[in-house]
């Protein structure tokens, strides 16, 4: 299981150091071009330049924590868009933020990870990005599809 503590250094080190995040985000783009370009490519158009900036901040962060711990997959097309399309349905099913988030978070065995997701992107006063309703059902499901797949890896651990 990934440990909210190992997140938030890489969180800080990536606002310390952008260099190694660019680097990170290169190698996601070299090593799981696929990934990046479905959960990321396919929502652009729906979120505003500030979500997108984030969602990508926080799929790095999310992919960087896990690419430390397990060895990833290089997934393929069907297996991203099988995931994606579950999360959707819950999404669309559900249709409340707090009890979709609640439904994937009681399924996921990444918990640390899935409060960092919340904690980014839940309604709150004191969070500096204005998300919007509709963003926020994009990136928790771009976000908790990353970390079904990921946690189908934790069996290969580096």
């Amino acid at each position: 299981m990934i440990l909210s503590e190992n997140i938030d250094l890489l969180v800080e080190d990536f606002e310390k150091n952008p260099e190694k995040f660019d680097k990170a985000l290169e190698k996601i783009e070299a090593d799981n071009v696929v990934l990046f370009d479905i959960l990321l490519g396919s929502h652009a158009e729906v979120l505003n330049d500030d979500e997108m900036d984030f969602l990508v901040f926080l799929f790095v962060i999310i992919y960087s924590s896990a690419d430390k711990q397990y060895q990833i997959t290089c997934y393929n097309e069907q297996d991203i868009e099988k995931e994606d399309d579950k999360s959707w349905e819950v999404i669309n099913t559900i249709k409340d933020f707090v009890l979709c988030y609640d439904h994937f978070e009681t399924e996921s065995s990444e918990k640390e990870l899935m409060d960092f997701i919340l904690i980014s992107i839940e309604e709150d006063d004191e969070n500096e990005y204005n998300i919007t309703t509709e963003g926020r059902m994009v990136m928790l499901s771009v976000l908790v599809t990353l970390v079904k797949l990921i946690s189908k890896d934790k069996t290969i651990e580096n």
